[in-house]
């Protein structure tokens, strides 16, 4: 495995984080819009 590989995987971790990290806030923010629609 040389250096270039390990820059790769540590970039797409970084990627799959982000991506998750954007989905959790994505749906944090459809629930809390469903839950103050509801309210009201």
């Amino acid at each position: 495995m040389t250096n270039r590989n390990n820059s790769e995987i540590i970039r797409d971790n970084r990627v799959a984080r982000l991506l998750w990290f954007t989905l959790g806030f994505f749906s944090a923010t459809i629930i809390t819009y469903l839950a103050m629609k509801g309210n009201h």
